[in-house]
């Protein structure tokens, strides 16, 4: 009985085995309706969505509906162009433009050599295109090269009422076309300028402005940016030293400065801007600069919530001097996050040993270090900050070393990282029982 039992159980095992085997190859993506197939199509770079035609005879237009065009990365179009030449580069990108038949598009993104952009009139049809697509973000990034002059953009542009995000990098953008983008897309919501070679002064104003996000970066001719926008929330500028004014800025809490202006912003102590200091919550300082040892003592920073600090190391007096210096400048500072950039060989500081001072804070709860590598100067670092705030929950330590702002990676090697991890976890000896540690 128990044989015949055996007998019978194992053609039903066998036909479990079949139905497991037939279930694992299922092709279970393309039960899934048209709608989310689109949309996963839609989070791909072109080339990539473009590609998914080739899948079956129900994939063949599915690429057409998508609602976001990503022409991909200048280095991805690079390889493009290299491998179709300029000629069949220049149809391929004319039949995209003309195969899409979504109506609308959350983001168009095109980033090209200038080399690619025939004529100014290109840029009037990419806009034109997005006009017509109702785009909500538009990113559009022309990369100069040496190869001589490039087209003035030629652009006309009217009731874009649908754009919320502007990206324009490029280094014949200036100040007309700004203008023309922010009277004609009222709906405007953020806004970033880049890489403009010939932009010398800035306006951005208007009662009826919509723009929260304004972000201005490597227009290295500029003088002066006069700002007037009511709803605007955060700032962020990387740049030589110009004339600021900001007016009629009431939401105004999040700025983030870099390099040559941040050190002269730092140095002056805020000057020009003591009639929005009150109400700044965060602060992000971007400085390589090894004489500078103290941050100023302002009582207007003091509603200040978040400070990012991403320093530069030359040496181990004066970062730390500087670091220390934040917990008696911003008494009511809650979280401190620090990203150390290392310009000095720290294996041969030999025996430096920091002087910790009793600063006690009582407000510091929260502190991110980025960068740490063991030495004295980031583990002296932790220590003064765990002595004197008193009422710190979480310290949060990532081992690497990262070339300035992170233009090659993490350049820590694995026997480095492991070891400055065990640096960061001896360093929970030194905690009170409320404070926890996370090591990445």
């Amino acid at each position: 009985m128990n044989l015949q039992m055996r007998k019978k159980s194992k053609p039903r095992n066998d036909k479990r085995s079949k139905s497991e085997t037939s279930s694992d190859s299922e092709d279970r993506i393309s039960k899934f309706p048209d709608e989310i197939l689109i949309t996963i199509i839609s989070h791909l770079p072109i080339q990539e969505a473009t590609r998914t035609s080739t899948l079956s005879r129900r994939w063949r237009n599915l690429w057409t509906f998508t609602t976001n065009l990503d022409l991909g990365s200048v280095d991805q179009v690079r390889v493009l162009e290299t491998r179709l030449g300029p000629y069949k580069f220049q149809n391929c990108l004319n039949k995209i433009f003309e195969s899409l038949k979504s109506p609308s598009l959350n983001r168009l993104r095109i980033c090209l050599n200038a080399f690619n952009v025939q004529s100014g009139s290109d840029f009037a049809r990419w806009v034109d295109f997005a006009i017509r697509k109702c785009v909500h973000e538009f990113d559009l990034e022309i990369v100069s090269s040496k190869r001589g002059q490039y087209p003035y953009p030629f652009l006309c542009i009217s009731n874009f009422d649908s754009l919320k995000s502007l990206s324009l990098q490029y280094e014949n953008i200036n100040a007309k076309h700004i203008e023309s983008f922010l009277s004609s897309c009222p709906s405007l919501e953020r806004l970033c300028l880049a890489k403009s070679a010939i932009l010398s002064g800035l306006k951005i104003s208007g009662s009826s402005l919509k723009l929260k996000y304004l972000e201005i970066c490597c227009c290295f001719n500029l003088n002066w940016v006069k700002i007037s926008a009511p709803n605007l929330v955060s700032f962020k500028y990387w740049g030589p030293e110009i004339a600021l004014s900001l007016d009629n800025v009431p939401l105004l809490s999040e700025v983030s400065f870099l390099e040559a202006y941040c050190i002269s912003l730092v140095k002056h102590r805020f000057k020009h801007f003591t009639c929005i200091l009150s109400q700044l919550r965060s602060l992000s300082l971007t400085l390589n600069y090894p004489w500078l040892t103290e941050f100023p003592k302002l009582d207007g920073l003091r509603n200040l919530h978040t400070l990012e600090l991403n320093l530069g190391v030359w040496d181990f007096d004066i970062p730390f001097q500087l670091c220390t210096s934040i917990t008696t400048a911003l008494p009511y500072l809650h979280k401190f996050s620090l990203r150390l950039y290392w310009f000095m060989n720290y294996e041969s500081m030999g025996t430096w040993v920091p002087i910790i001072e009793n600063d006690r804070h009582h407000c510091l709860k929260v502190v991110d270090l980025v960068g740490f590598v063991g030495c004295s100067l980031d583990v002296g670092i932790v220590r003064y900050l765990v002595e004197n705030a008193v009422s710190l929950d979480k310290i949060t330590i990532r081992p690497c070393r990262e070339s300035w702002r992170n233009s090659h990676g993490d350049l820590m090697e694995v026997k480095e990282k492991e070891e400055a991890r065990g640096r960061a976890h001896e360093l929970r000896a030194i905690l009170s029982p409320h404070t926890q540690l996370l090591v990445l």
